[in-house]
């Protein structure tokens, strides 16, 4: 897994959201359309990739400590 070279904090704060993101994404480009519903509006969709950029940057910012 990616997050198994990182530090202990960036591991420890940020393997949960990533790995929501990751089911989000995953359930996006495999699920059947009929079990996604309603996560393709474009607000979901904007919601979600606001939630990538804040975790990426939050990663970012425990890597340069």
């Amino acid at each position: 897994m990616l997050l198994e070279k990182t530090p202990p904090s960036l591991r420890n704060e940020l393997s949960g959201p990533i790995q929501k993101l990751l089911t989000q994404c995953e359930a996006l480009s495999f699920a059947p359309e009929a079990l996604i519903g309603d996560m393709t509006e474009k607000a979901k969709l904007e919601a979600l990739l606001a939630d990538f950029e804040s975790v990426l940057r939050r990663a970012i910012e425990l890597a340069e400590v």
